[in-house]
């Protein structure tokens, strides 16, 4: 073959080459590889929230807050690009950030925050990202409610919602607009569009054997409500019987009802003084993540199956599965203030270990703030 002809062609090949996409440029597959989450944390009182990388433990964003006077009430938009924070003392404030900036894009100064002294949360941001919906409590006037903030347009709608027959709701959202208020002996589906003039969004209750409300989690299409608590007021989840776990599918009258001891098969107190109870769901509905004071188990959510359980020497905080699914996150408290971030893998289940003593945040009381989210 001549000189210039094998030449031609090896340059041919080279120029072809560099148009053709390698495996990580294909549409899709880049932002898949590259994706990344940024982990919110607040302790009580340490006056600032931050963001970490939750691979390295590398600090990516602080912003400063007032919680002096109680627990700070914070939530991330699903794609990670909008935090909304809920502080102050004698006067309530809600700000609105740019996550990737920090920038202040609205605040609104209101009354009667909830002044929780334990891990919250006192807000609840509703999957869709439409509404965030904050506890409020006159002390003046022993008077409970929840105040309701329109995300899109950044203004508190006129009326809130008033938790008649409900001390202390805990709410649980879907991003088809699916809300649901789980109180102490019933669950009440919500319809946040249908206000009327008192502020009460039920469509209807239904009755749970749930005295004391743990947790909860419902599934990302809003058919199937997990409920974690128990029977009484002991206060020690998991010390006495029964230890509940209550699964509810929408339209249903009636729910149904587990006792975890069975379940996980386990005898005796599984929790401490120091212990933490909460549930998490995965993305796509298919397992659950209990956390129990050491303890974690991952359960199918179908069968209700264990899959693996971990027991860990100190106490644990609740977990939180990644976006994508692929991990579950916690916080193990170390004592002397000193705590680790456990990131397990869904797949092999694995554990790696984050030391976060150089946030310089006491987690003994827990994590009063725990945010899995796209980094912005």
């Amino acid at each position: 073959m001549p000189p210039k002809l094998v030449a031609l062609l090896i340059l041919l090949g080279l120029t072809l080459s560099s148009l053709v996409p390698g495996d990580n440029l294909w549409p899709g597959r880049a932002n898949a590889q590259n994706a990344k989450s940024w982990l919110y944390l607040n302790a009580f009182q340490s006056q600032k929230l931050i963001a970490i990388d939750p691979v390295t433990g590398r600090v990516e964003s602080t912003i400063e807050v007032d919680d002096l006077a109680g627990t700070l009430g914070a939530a991330v938009t699903s794609d990670g690009k909008t935090v909304l924070t809920v502080d102050g003392g004698s006067k309530s404030r809600l700000r609105v950030f740019n996550a990737a900036t920090r920038e202040l894009i609205a605040e609104h100064a209101f009354d009667h925050r909830v002044l929780e002294l334990g891990i919250g949360p006192v807000v609840h941001l509703t999957a869709d990202d439409r509404r965030l919906l904050v506890k409020t409590y006159d002390y003046a006037a022993a008077a409970k409610g929840v105040r309701v903030l329109d995300v899109e347009n950044r203004r508190f709608l006129p009326v809130g919602l008033q938790e008649r027959g409900c001390d202390d709701a805990s709410f649980a959202s879907a991003r088809d607009g699916s809300l649901v208020a789980v109180c102490r002996g019933f669950l009440t589906e919500l319809e946040p569009f249908r206000l009327n003039g008192l502020g009460e969004w039920i469509i209807k209750n239904v009755p749970t054997s749930i005295e004391i409300v743990a947790d909860v989690a419902l599934s990302s299409d809003g058919d199937i409500l997990y409920i974690l608590g128990e029977i009484d007021a002991s206060g020690h989840f998991g010390v006495t019987d029964p230890w509940l776990l209550s699964r509810w599918q929408r339209g249903q009258s009636q729910v149904g009802v587990h006792d975890l001891r069975a379940v996980l098969d386990i005898q005796g107190a599984i929790t401490d003084s120091g212990g933490n109870t909460a549930i998490d769901l995965s993305p796509d509905g298919k397992a659950l993540a209990i956390v129990a004071g050491p303890h974690m188990w991952l359960l199918d959510s179908a069968t209700l199956r264990v899959v693996e359980h971990w027991l860990e020497p100190s106490p644990i905080d609740r977990p939180a599965f990644s976006p994508d699914g692929k991990e579950i996150l916690a916080m193990r408290r170390l004592g002397g203030g000193r705590s680790e971030l456990i990131r397990i893998s869904s797949s092999t289940k694995e554990i790696t270990r984050v030391p976060l003593d150089h946030l310089g945040m006491n987690f003994n009381r827990g994590a009063a703030t725990f945010i899995v989210a796209p980094a912005p």
